[in-house]
């Protein structure tokens, strides 16, 4: 996974390490941009362990 220079990279990185937050289709993390409702729901199941 790739990260860019942003205050919520380590955050990031920590979700990362346990599938939480997995990143945009090429596994990038993009701080600004906007989360669809379907990632949004998929990260909280995830977060959840549903």
């Amino acid at each position: 996974m790739k990260y860019a220079p942003h205050w919520a990279s380590g955050y990031f990185a920590a979700l990362a390490e346990r599938n939480v937050a997995l990143g945009d289709e090429n596994h990038n993390f993009r701080p600004n941009k906007n989360l669809t409702r379907t990632q949004f729901t998929a990260f909280m199941y995830r977060a959840l362990g549903l």
